[in-house]
């Protein structure tokens, strides 16, 4: 199948100081300091909580009905977000975070001074998008990936009439005590890559910033392929040798994995119980906040019969490619259909 590269780009940098060369890639899992005032990890959209890791015995975790009623929230904080944002109804879209949330910048990663003014100068239907349609929704206990588009994205370009009509983008939201921490967006970058100076325009970055498009992509497609590879050869040992030895598996539904072995042991219980498991990467993500990918997950149910599950998920990687942070969400009803549940259906 086809792949979509994609890349991140920030929807927030005309409202932030501070984000030439010289800035530090901030980590969203760590405290940085913006316009000389911490910000605390709780404000700052931690693509995932640490809240304890443990390793599972199994690959499920979690029975049917808890599923279900975990997806509720971040279901209805997802959508709400792409309402607010589509209705231009500011009340609903700062509704679903907490004060303290924050954008994160992921081609330079620092944060916006607030959520406010992000809505104020990007929010309303016809600054940056005429809409924002909503198209999949990934969910676990901790968070929300959702899909869609931009629409008009590329309106305002001279040569508009030859560019697509919007822009695919994935939507990150991080979720603590009922309400989102913050927001990154992630945008296609398959045009981009060949058309880098369109794609970093419209959102008010300098025309010399589609470098950095062209080279986050690259890297992006190049860490896919190994993944990709090690899915093929289904060995637990080369999967785990593409994380950092303290690396987290981040995944609400199957119980978080902290370092290199317990994920390795993780895909092999997984391929244990789905021998015949395949991966098949559909959309690429890249940017300075590291890879993304939406992907199915295709295997036969412990009764016999085939499904597909559906996964989106991102990465933070190291300098030399290994990923330390890995955040999975899943479309729930997929998930049941597969059996992931500790009482299958």
């Amino acid at each position: 199948m086809r792949r979509t590269v994609a890349f991140t780009v920030a929807l927030v940098v005309v409202l932030t100081t501070g984000c030439g060369d010289g800035d530090r890639d901030t980590s969203p899992e760590e405290t940085v300091t913006l316009d000389t005032v911490d910000v605390p990890e709780s404000a700052m959209g931690s693509e995932g909580e640490d809240e304890g890791v443990a390793e599972p015995a199994s690959v499920f975790v979690l029975p049917a009905e808890a599923i279900v009623d975990s997806v509720e929230v971040p279901t209805s904080i997802g959508t709400n977000v792409a309402d607010g944002l589509s209705m231009s109804d500011g009340e609903l879209f700062l509704a679903q975070f907490h004060s303290d949330a924050r954008v994160i910048d992921p081609i330079v990663p620092t944060l916006t001074p607030s959520m406010t003014m992000f809505y104020g100068a990007f929010g309303r239907a016809g600054t940056l998008c005429e809409s924002w349609p909503l198209d999949d929704v990934y969910v676990n206990q901790r968070g929300v990936l959702t899909s869609g588009s931009c629409e008009g994205f590329y309106r305002t370009l001279p040569d508009a009439a030859e560019l697509p009509t919007g822009v695919r983008l994935l939507r990150h939201l991080p979720i603590s005590d009922g309400l989102a921490t913050g927001l990154m967006h992630r945008y296609e970058a398959s045009f981009a890559a060949t058309h880098p100076e369109q794609s970093v325009v419209p959102i008010g970055f300098p025309a010399s910033r589609g470098a950095d498009v062209v080279a986050q992509t690259a890297l992006t497609d190049e860490f896919l392929d190994r993944l990709q590879a090690a899915w093929d050869a289904r060995d637990p040992a080369a999967i785990g040798a593409l994380y950092a030895d303290e690396a987290t598996r981040h995944d609400g539904f199957t119980a978080d994995q902290q370092g290199r072995q317990p994920i390795a042991d993780w895909y092999a219980r997984l391929f244990d119980a789905h021998p015949d498991a395949e991966m098949t990467i559909t959309e690429e993500y890249a940017g300075g906040l590291g890879p993304g990918a939406r992907y199915a997950l295709t295997m036969t149910t412990a009764g016999g019969e085939a499904c597909t599950m559906q996964v989106a998920t991102v990465w933070r990687t190291n300098d030399d490619g290994q990923i330390e942070h890995e955040y999975v969400y899943y479309d729930p009803d997929t998930v049941l259909t597969c059996g992931w549940a500790t009482d299958p259906p």
